[in-house]
């Protein structure tokens, strides 16, 4: 990664910011009582918001030009190599700041695809529906985090035999050459409804594996995996999205994942508190005919 393009992508970066908070609406003409106080309420959200969004975006870009010269300076490959992925896992946390000052500024809603836009299967492929999300980065909706593995040893939690946790599902076909490891339960005080917690992971599954599919077309070798982790709340929402450990590092793809996951959704609320679920999602197809193999 060269300088101009960290430069670049700094200067796109604000840019967009530019965009959003010159497409705000601003007071034409003489606000009543009302519209003045809302626009007041409303500003008292927004300057917190955008000031917050501002701090994460400058210390994510110092973080960014670390990991150039990091890249540059670097005298082994495998340093090199760790260099890299690092500045790629912060160009996506660019991405994902980008859509919270949206969010900020009221421009969340508008923002925000429906899930087909996030690769969208074609006809005849489709899912079980094509709800648009809200806006992830608005309070109470933080967008999808994409965690890379730096290195080939270091376990993810829900590798590690623990005797609280509780086996959903293992060794699945899911659609395509998406295969599901395992799926549990892997903290929290309460419980969630085991098979309404599949589903919800069923539904986004298509759009996941149209993600591969899309892969697949430019890079045909690509295998790898990643947890996907959420936490399923009495109110009977998904938060906390995150997409650990991931093996396959194109950009995009990690992007489309992302969005995919970002649309995950339940039916019923956990009992007893919250529940944080884990499901390890292989992409390729496995090795023995069927059985996904653990990493």
């Amino acid at each position: 990664m060269s300088r101009a393009h960290t430069h670049a992508l700094a200067v796109a970066v604000a840019a967009v910011s530019l965009s959003v908070a010159t497409t705000t609406p601003s007071p034409v003409h003489a606000q009543t009582d009302t519209q003045v106080q809302a626009t007041a309420q409303r500003l008292s959200q927004e300057v917190p918001c955008v000031r917050a969004q501002s701090e994460r975006l400058s210390s994510t870009l110092r973080l960014l030009e670390e990991a150039e010269r990091q890249a540059r300076s670097a005298t082994g490959d495998a340093a090199r190599r760790d260099a890299v992925h690092s500045a790629e896992a912060l160009e996506l946390r660019l991405g994902v700041i980008v859509g919270e000052l949206r969010a900020c500024l009221g421009q969340g809603a508008a923002q925000t695809p429906a899930v087909a836009t996030a690769g969208t299967p074609p006809s005849g492929t489709g899912t079980t529906g094509t709800t648009t999300a809200p806006a992830y980065g608005t309070p109470g909706h933080p967008p999808p985090e994409v965690i890379v593995r730096r290195d080939g040893v270091t376990p993810h939690p829900a590798e590690t035999p623990n005797p609280a946790t509780e086996v959903l599902d293992t060794g699945r076909a899911m659609p395509g050459q998406l295969y599901l490891v395992q799926a549990e339960r892997v903290d929290g005080l309460g419980r969630a409804d085991n098979n309404d917690v599949r589903q919800a992971v069923d539904r986004v599954a298509p759009h996941i594996s149209h993600c591969y599919e899309q892969l697949m077309a430019h890079s045909s070798h690509q295998r790898g995996r990643v947890y996907l982790t959420f936490t399923v709340t009495p109110e009977g929402r998904v938060r906390d999205i995150r997409l650990e450990n991931f093996t396959i590092f194109d950009r995009t793809f990690q992007r489309c994942v992302g969005a995919a996951a970002g649309h995950l959704r339940v039916t019923q609320p956990a009992v007893g508190g919250s529940a944080r679920y884990s499901f390890h999602l292989r992409f390729g197809a496995p090795v023995d005919h069927g059985t996904p193999v653990v990493d």
